[in-house]
């Protein structure tokens, strides 16, 4: 039988410590992965509890992903303690929908730079010591089925798109060196701001456009993102994998 060898291995998550962060966080630690975890707040209990709880398993590098700096202090955190990086996962992110004749300049940057200047920020700082590695390593992209386009999403939408555009050219510069690179696009998510934060009949519509009737769950994403940082996804790259429940057909 095959098996996902991930015991030892060192993983980085951005937005770590909330919601499908968390889940995939956790799902990580549950499988042997020593994880360095990012989080906007540095006095969050979500943070101080994975560190109670999991002790010199986990790095908890507080720092907000937006920042040019954040990435790279990330990555170096995580080597001076675990002495390599073989799984990334850019998950951290934020929405400001509105339609876009009434977006300003404002709202069109605060979210690209979060979703795709950070994510490409941790990326270049992490490749570098996974190209020198054996192993290579595992980069995993949460993007979204919105980067195909959503009435009140531009930003999000051109960042999530823009997002697995980077992803192709990363899976094509990393593949001589073992480093793969892929993305996860969920559907509605449940127990996500973005979900919660919806009308229930604006909710109630986003649910029936998916066939199987329900929003997607955290840790359906999370067992994506456990199955592409394994061996067992050892043949795929540049891909986006779409955990929507059919929403895109």
């Amino acid at each position: 039988m095959p098996t996902l060898e991930l015991e030892g291995k060192v993983a980085i998550v951005t937005g770590g410590t909330r919601s499908i962060g968390r889940a995939i966080t956790d799902k990580l630690l549950e499988h042997g992965v020593k994880v360095a975890f990012n989080s906007l707040n540095p006095d969050g209990e979500e943070g101080k509890q994975l560190v109670e709880e999991h002790g010199e398993n986990v790095l908890w590098v507080p720092g907000d992903i937006s920042s040019p700096e954040t990435g790279s202090d990330l990555v170096k955190k995580t080597i001076d303690k675990f002495g390599r990086v073989d799984i990334l996962v850019n998950n951290a992110g934020i929405n400001r929908d509105t339609l876009l004749m009434r977006m300003s300049d404002e709202k069109w940057d605060e979210v690209l730079q979060a979703n795709l200047y950070g994510s490409m920020r941790v990326t270049r700082a992490a490749l570098r010591p996974m190209l020198r590695q054996v192993e290579g390593g595992s980069i995993i992209f949460i993007s979204s089925v919105a980067a195909r386009g959503n009435p009140g999403q531009a930003n999000y939408a051109a960042s999530k798109g823009g997002v697995e555009a980077f992803m192709r050219v990363v899976a094509l510069e990393g593949a001589s060196r073992n480093v793969r690179a892929n993305a996860i696009a969920p559907g509605p998510v449940e127990e996500t701001d973005m979900l919660n934060n919806l009308k229930p009949e604006q909710r109630e519509a986003l649910i029936n456009m998916v066939p199987m009737r329900r929003a997607i769950r955290r840790v359906e994403v999370a067992n994506t993102v456990l199955f592409l940082a394994s061996n067992l996804s050892s043949g795929i790259t540049g891909q986006v994998i779409n955990v929507d429940g059919g929403m895109i057909r």
